[in-house]
């Protein structure tokens, strides 16, 4: 007759980013006005899409207007991924992008987000 198996003991450790040995991160949970923000771009005005990479591994597209602030880009993945605190970044090669300016300014028509 084989031993008993063992009991199931959860995981209870930390992981360890191997990218920034040395600074933990830490997100919340998003809360506020924009905690249900999803962006609905116009379809009578040109839109485009866009890959955005969480931080968490998935991928999503998403579409905005070329007129949209990234401010409301980065609400609306701010709901998607549940976190309120995150750095954005755009284009090639990836810099943080500013908030109050818009997708076609920011040269991010059908390109690439990187939540960090």
């Amino acid at each position: 007759m084989p031993p008993p198996p063992p009991a199931y003991v959860e995981f209870s450790g930390n992981g360890v980013s191997l990218s920034e040995p040395t600074k933990p991160t830490t997100f919340s949970k998003k809360s506020g006005p924009a905690s249900n923000f999803i962006l609905e771009p116009d379809r009578n005005r040109e839109t485009t899409s866009m890959r955005v990479r969480l931080s968490n591994g998935q991928t999503i597209v998403m579409e905005a207007n070329l007129d949209t602030s990234l401010q409301l880009v980065y609400n609306h993945i701010a709901t998607v991924s549940g976190l309120s605190t995150f750095t954005l970044v755009g284009g090639y090669p990836p810099k943080p992008l500013n908030m109050s300016s818009t997708v076609e300014a920011s040269d991010l028509a059908d390109g690439t987000l990187i939540q960090k």
